[in-house]
């Protein structure tokens, strides 16, 4: 990803939108990061860049993050900074560790790619941004809690399996999501019913009922690919923590505090996620095999129907020069009256026009009975 000033302006503005909406659901309940988003895409993008251009795309994000918090907060300077350096440092920590262990480019369609997000970047990233987070609400004199250091975690891990994938995926296409034309679109429309039904029936009541959620998520990433999966992730994610924090659902009953139930529906979420991306990769690495093999077969069976039809030339040539030789061995080489000197020059210059009869005959007969080749 090049580092223009169109893509720092489109990156500045997408930054600031996705810092102002997951602070202001941070805001609304009173603990750390539902789904930091911010960090997440970040994370695509420093992925999908040249490490000579990170210190651009971070100090952009650090400056979106800071503008928005200081927005919606209203308070000092600390706490917006520090968050925005939190939510960076992680981001650039998961980057620069992914960096180390996989390939560049990047690509999420990989499964050993995938683990190595999820098990050695994003889950360490995510520790550290919760650990500067808190230390700066230390620092600045609030409260804290070994709940509120999990509650961080896991949404700064959240965020990297949500917002990351969604984002490698459109850097890695180039383009944006369309809608699937044919039958392949009722099997969409299907799909969104089945999530949109599922998640009513699971966060209308409070009976634990989460296990309804897997199938469509299993759908998609079986039937539709990355995007698709990561959309739904996506949009799954933001429903249940609305929902959790709105009173809903199985995690959201009252003998479980605020803190509790969104610890426990942002750790569904992480192990959800990370299930469901592990499927589509490997899902999505069969089907890209089976293409390479379909691929070389076609390659094989047209170098065998080339060297076929070589063959069966070069046959043909074969059987025109023995008949040509043939008609010049029943030619007389002693005719009365005839020198044997020029029939001798006669035989070694045979006429043209016999030739190319021959030849025509030859062939011809070749064509009549295929089956003798």
């Amino acid at each position: 990803m090049t580092c223009s000033a169109r893509n720092l302006c489109v990156f500045a503005v997408l930054a600031f939108l996705l810092a102002a909406a997951g602070n202001s659901f941070m805001f609304s309940h009173g603990h750390g990061p539902g789904i930091a988003l911010l960090g997440g895409v970040l994370l695509a993008v420093l992925l999908r860049s040249d490490m000579h251009d990170w210190c651009h795309w971070t100090l952009v994000a650090f400056a979106a993050d800071g503008l928005a918090v200081h927005w919606i907060c209203q308070c000092g300077l600390m706490h917006p900074w520090g968050d925005a350096l939190a939510h960076v440092a992680g981001a650039a920590a998961a980057a620069w560790l992914t960096r180390r262990v996989c390939n560049i480019p990047f690509r999420f369609d990989v499964p050993r790619n995938v683990l190595t997000l999820v098990l050695f970047c994003a889950v360490p990233a995510a520790a550290i941004s919760a650990s500067l987070e808190l230390a700066i609400a230390l620092a600045e004199g609030r409260q804290t809690s070994p709940m509120e250091w999990m509650i961080c975690w896991t949404g700064y891990t959240l965020g990297a399996l949500v917002a990351a994938p969604l984002a490698l995926t459109a850097l890695q296409h180039r383009a944006l999501p369309t809608w699937p034309r044919g039958a392949r679109g009722y099997e969409a429309l299907a799909l969104a019913i089945c999530l949109v039904l599922s998640f009513h029936i699971v966060f209308s009541a409070h009976l634990p009922l989460v296990f309804l959620l897997l199938p469509p998520m299993l759908w998609a990433g079986l039937r539709f690919g990355m995007l698709a999966t990561a959309m739904e992730i996506a949009l799954l994610s933001t429903m249940a923590l609305h929902a959790t924090v709105s009173g809903h659902g199985p995690y959201a009953h009252s003998a479980a505090s605020l803190a509790e139930s969104l610890l426990m529906v942002q750790s569904f979420l992480v192990l959800a996620s990370a299930g469901a991306l592990m499927l589509v990769t490997v899902t999505s690495q069969r089907r890209s095999a089976q293409a390479d093999l379909m691929r070389a077969r076609d390659d094989l069976e047209a170098q065998v129907a080339a060297r076929t039809a070589a063959l069966r030339e070069n046959e043909q040539r074969l059987r025109v020069s023995e008949a040509l030789g043939l008609e010049r061995d029943d030619d007389p080489a002693d005719d009365v009256g005839e020198n044997p000197a020029a029939a001798e020059e006669r035989n070694q210059q045979p006429d043209h026009a016999h030739q190319r009869h021959v030849e025509v005959e030859v062939l011809g007969k070749a064509a009549a009975n295929p089956g003798d080749d």
